[in-house]
């Protein structure tokens, strides 16, 4: 039986706090610990649960240290139990919650320090909405503050889950309210323009990355990852992405998912102007590369059609993949053959897709002829006048 303090609970004046007296069963030695409460009545609560974990050999789990967990895959609760039981939870997504946990608790703390040494037993709805608020006037309502909310509440429910409370304090807690902001989207006469620039780009490795990504849809990392063993009879295999600024940190792509796609006559055009490196890769660069690589091409867009300078500087390498796609949904191509083909994870398109048990290659063929009728390299050299 646990040693008793003969006063429990004693006033701080100092703190204005009431401080209560434990006594650990494995040492025998006291031990004095805050409530971090004025009130008797919740400081002896308080006081009695701390006894009951010391007895059963547990330590209170605190709001930080449930963010410190998820701070790293490895100690991630959700991930961990994944890898045990076989289900699906990537560790890109791991590593994606854990830069959001990691920012969580350094807002609370700027912003709420007390609620990051609170006891995740005592975080009530209230606390949870307040949260929310935090997020929402620290960083707006846009998809960071919504996915680092949706993450936030998962922990609680995984808290629950694993026996620290009884029920997720974040259950029915509206997430934070986020419109999508409509990405631009060019029509295939301005990308046209744009793939008619390869005698004006001094690195022609750059023109063809720009245009690779412009007829296929791919995204960036998905095309820095690019190697010759992925084509083969005219179709492509998109099962690798740069997963950082690492040039050879390879992983899966987005979602896990892999997909086989055709590819269209102009691609395969594009990339015989280009030959791999000794590794098979195409473009074997990082990240910051792309982005300048796309940048430039831009930049000599908006000299070369200065008419269209307003046009082309909104151009940046994700809306290539989503002009490719408007442009094939109003060329009349079935919404079931586009999604496939890019590898959309909208839930309406989802829903769509569970109706089909599987879209071989080969049926997608109508997508690739599609882009060869949108898309075209100039079968001459284009001489651009420029305007003085």
């Amino acid at each position: 039986m646990m040693k008793k303090a003969k006063t429990p609970l004693y006033f701080r004046e100092e703190s204005k706090t009431w401080i209560m007296v434990l006594y650990d069963p494995s040492t025998g030695k006291r031990i004095r610990k805050s409530t971090r409460t004025q009130d008797y009545e919740e400081a002896l609560r308080i006081y009695h649960r701390a006894t009951k974990d010391l007895e059963a050999g547990t330590e209170a789990l605190t709001l930080g240290g449930v963010l410190d967990l998820y701070s790293d895959p490895e100690t991630n609760p959700r991930y961990r139990i994944a890898q045990i039981e076989g289900t699906h939870y990537g560790l890109e997504h791991a590593k994606g919650v854990a830069g959001r946990a990691r920012a969580i608790k350094a807002l609370l703390e700027l912003k709420a320090p007390a609620y990051i040494k609170k006891d995740v037993r005592d975080i009530g709805k209230l606390d949870v909405k307040n949260v929310r608020q935090i997020i929402i006037d620290s960083w707006g309502q846009r998809r960071k503050s919504q996915e680092a909310f949706a993450n936030f509440k998962t922990m609680l429910s995984q808290c629950a889950e694993d026996g620290y409370i009884e029920v997720s304090p974040g259950k029915d807690v509206r997430d934070v309210p986020y419109k999508e902001r409509k990405k631009p989207s060019f029509p295939a006469e301005v990308i046209n323009k744009a793939l008619a620039l390869r005698d004006l780009c001094p690195d022609k490795e750059k023109w063809a990355f720009f245009a690779f990504m412009a007829t296929t849809g791919m995204r960036m990392s998905e095309a820095l990852a690019l190697s010759a063993r992925q084509i083969f009879n005219g179709t492509l295999t998109i099962d690798s992405a740069l997963k950082s600024n690492s040039i050879d940190d390879i992983g899966l792509p987005k979602y896990d998912l892999i997909r086989i796609i055709p590819l269209s006559s102009v691609a395969m055009e594009i990339l015989s102007t280009i030959s791999p490196d000794k590794s098979g890769r195409y473009f074997h660069h990082n990240r910051s590369w792309g982005t300048h690589a796309v940048m430039e091409i831009i930049m000599i867009a908006c000299g070369a059609y200065p008419d269209e300078r307003e046009i082309f500087s909104e151009m940046k390498s994700h809306t290539l993949r989503h002009s490719l796609n408007t442009n094939l949904l109003t060329a009349g191509l079935s919404p079931i053959l586009v999604a496939e083909y890019l590898s959309w994870e909208h839930q309406s398109i989802l829903d769509m897709q569970q109706r089909y048990t599987h879209v071989y290659a080969e049926a997608l063929r109508p997508v690739a002829d599609k882009i060869d009728e949108l898309y075209h390299l100039p079968s001459m050299e284009v001489r651009i006048r420029h305007q003085a």
